[in-house]
C-alpha cells in the first residue's frame, strides 16, 4: 500500500475499482482511465491484471501497457506473451512493439524463435501491423539462424501476411549485404512458392557467395519447375561441389533430352555424387545414345557409380549392353560388390525380357533387308562332328591357377637361394 499513498488520489481510486468492482463494464473502465497516468501505482496495477481470470480483462491491461510506453511494461508483456488465449498474446505483443525501445523490440524478435508455439505465433502476428521496411528489419534478425527454423516460421508469416507481401518483404531482405540474410530469405522463398520466388532463386543461383548459391539450389530443387533446366544444367559447372551436386540430382529427377549431353558430360567428374546422379538421370532419360558411356561407367572406382550405371542400363533396354553387363558376372573377383553384382543381373533380365520379341522373328524378318536376301555359303557338304577328337601328342594347356602357383614357388625358390 505505500506505492498507493505516493501517487494521487484518483489512481488509488482507479486502482481500487479494478480491484475490488464485480462489474466487467467498471473494471475496464478503470484500465482505461489507469493507461492515462504515468506512476509505479498505476504500472503495478496493470501488470496484475495480466493475471485476472476474466480474458477481457487481461487483454485490456496488455493494450493498457502498451499505450503507457513505460520500459518496465516489458517483463510483465513478455510473461503475457505465454497466456492460453491467442487475443491476449497478440494484444501482448502488440505493446511491445508500440513501446518501441530496444528492450521491447529484442523481446519480439527472440519470441520469433521461440520454441513455444503460443509464443511465436503472437510474435508472428505482429509482423501484420507492421509496414514493410519494419517487418524486413524483424525478419532479418530471423533469417540468420537455422534452416528448419526459418522454414517452420515462414510458413506463419506467409499464412498470416499473404503470399504476395511475404515476397515483397523477402525482397527487401534480399537487398542486404550479409550473405546469411540472403541465405536465409532464399530458404524462405521456398516457403512462399509461386512463379515470382522462382524467378528471383535464379537470380540467386548466380550469387557471389557460395552459401547462398546453395540455397538457392536446395530452393529450386524442392518447388521442382521444369522452367529450372537450363539454369541447373550451368550449374553443373558451378565452383561449389554441393550446388553442381544438387544441380545432378535435380537434373536426374526430370526426363528431358536436354539435359542428356550435360549429363553425359557429368559421367566424368571427379565428384562421386555427381557421377552417380548423372548415371541415374541418364537411365530416366532412356536415350540409346548413353549405352556406350554407361557401359564404361561400369568400370568405375566406386561401387555406387556402378549400381546406377547398371540400374540406367537396365531402364535403356538396349542388347548393347548386355556383354559389358555379363562381364561384370563373369569372375567373382571382377565385381566384388554384391548390390553391383545383383543390379547387373537384373539389368540382363530386363533387358533380355524387353527384347525376346527379337529372338523370336525368324531370320529373315530380324536381318536386315540387304543382308538377308545375300545366299549363306556353304563351306563344306560334310557335317562337323559335336566334339573334335583331341590328338594324343598334343601338348596339355596346364590350368590357369596351377601356372600361378608355379610361378609363386619360382619366385618363392630364388629369393630363397639369394
Amino acid at each position: 500500500m505505500r506505492i498507493l499513498f505516493n501517487d494521487d488520489h484518483e489512481t488509488t481510486k482507479l486502482v481500487l475499482l479494478l480491484q475490488l468492482s464485480q462489474r466487467l463494464e467498471v473494471r475496464l473502465g478503470a484500465i482505461e482511465g489507469l493507461s492515462r497516468r504515468r506512476g509505479r501505482a498505476a504500472l503495478a496495477a496493470l501488470s496484475a491484471a495480466l493475471y485476472d481470470k476474466d480474458v477481457t480483462v487481461r487483454a485490456a491491461a496488455a493494450r493498457a501497457l502498451g499505450d503507457m510506453r513505460d520500459e518496465c511494461a516489458v517483463g510483465p508483456l513478455r510473461t503475457a506473451l505465454a497466456d492460453d488465449v491467442m487475443s491476449v498474446r497478440q494484444a501482448a505483443a502488440l505493446a511491445l512493439l508500440r513501446i518501441g525501445t530496444a528492450v521491447a523490440e529484442s523481446v519480439v524478435r527472440a519470441s520469433l524463435q521461440s520454441s513455444d508455439e503460443r509464443v511465436r505465433q503472437a510474435a508472428l502476428w505482429t509482423l501484420t501491423q507492421m509496414s514493410d521496411e519494419r517487418a524486413a528489419a524483424f525478419l532479418s534478425e530471423l533469417l540468420r539462424g537455422r534452416r528448419a527454423t526459418i522454414e517452420r516460421v515462414m510458413t506463419w508469416i506467409a499464412l498470416m501476411l499473404g503470399q504476395e507481401r511475404t515476397l515483397n518483404v523477402l525482397a527487401l531482405v534480399l537487398r542486404s549485404s550479409h550473405y546469411t540474410m540472403r541465405r536465409g530469405a532464399v530458404w524462405a522463398m521456398g516457403c512462399v512458392g509461386g512463379q515470382t520466388a522462382i524467378e528471383r532463386c535464379l537470380v540467386f543461383l548466380h550469387d557471389v557467395h557460395a552459401e547462398v548459391r546453395r540455397a538457392a539450389a536446395h530452393t529450386l530443387e524442392r518447388i521442382g519447375d521444369e522452367q529450372i533446366i537450363e539454369p541447373f544444367i550451368a550449374a553443373l559447372r558451378d565452383s561449389d561441389a554441393e550446388v553442381r551436386r544438387t544441380a545432378a540430382r535435380t537434373l536426374a529427377k526430370f526426363s528431358d533430352e536436354r539435359a542428356l549431353q550435360p549429363l553425359l558430360y557429368a559421367l566424368h567428374y571427379r565428384d562421386r555424387c555427381v557421377r552417380q546422379h548423372a548415371a541415374e538421370g541418364l537411365g530416366r532419360i532412356g536415350d540409346p545414345r548413353a549405352v556406350d558411356a554407361l557401359c564404361a561407367a561400369l568400370k568405375d572406382n566406386e561401387s555406387n557409380v556402378r549400381r546406377a550405371a547398371a540400374q540406367a542400363l537396365g531402364n535403356i533396354g538396349h542388347r548393347a549392353a548386355l556383354p559389358a553387363l555379363r562381364a561384370r558376372l563373369r569372375w567373382r573377383s571382377v565385381e566384388l560388390n554384391s548390390d553391383v553384382r545383383y543390379a547387373c543381373a537384373q539389368a540382363i533380365k530386363r533387358i533380355e525380357t524387353a527384347t525376346q520379341h527379337i529372338k523370336d522373328l525368324p531370320l529373315a524378318a530380324a536381318a536386315p533387308p540387304e543382308r538377308a536376301s545375300l545366299p549363306i555359303p556353304i563351306i563344306s557338304s560334310t557335317p562337323m562332328p559335336e566334339v573334335l577328337p583331341i590328338p594324343a601328342d598334343a601338348p596339355v594347356q596346364p590350368h590357369r591357377a596351377t601356372m600361378w602357383t608355379d610361378r609363386v614357388r619360382h619366385r618363392l625358390r630364388r629369393w630363397l637361394c639369394h
